[in-house]
């Protein structure tokens, strides 16, 4: 019942979407939340070397095709969370030709 408790607290506190302008931007605790609390709309599935690109701040040259098809979202553009061995990483938004990294600069890891 603690852990509940706990959960709940925390998810009172947990801000979602930042207003930027005129529109609102998903945030890295909303991408990192359980399955069992939230369930993205479209995922992508990166590969090793892809995730290490996106750790570091990268964008990622890819197909939205690529887009996970159990979502029923395969194909369109949109915020994606970009997952590695399914976990999510954090939040890109997916284009014609590449996944825009949406992770926050304080979240990024300097990898070699």
């Amino acid at each position: 019942q603690a852990m509940s408790e706990m959960r709940h607290v925390a998810m009172d506190s947990l801000a979602i979407l930042i207003e930027s302008g005129n529109h609102f931007v998903p945030t890295q605790g909303l991408a990192l939340l359980d399955k069992t609390i939230f369930t993205p709309a479209r995922t992508i599935e990166l590969n090793a070397e892809q995730a290490k690109q996106f750790v570091a701040g990268s964008s990622i040259a890819t197909s939205p095709m690529r887009l996970d098809p159990s979502s029923g979202k395969s194909g369109v553009a949109g915020w994606t969370v970009a997952t590695w061995d399914g976990k999510p990483l954090g939040w890109c938004k997916a284009l014609s030709n590449r996944l825009n990294n949406h992770l926050p600069p304080w979240a990024r890891l300097h990898v070699g």
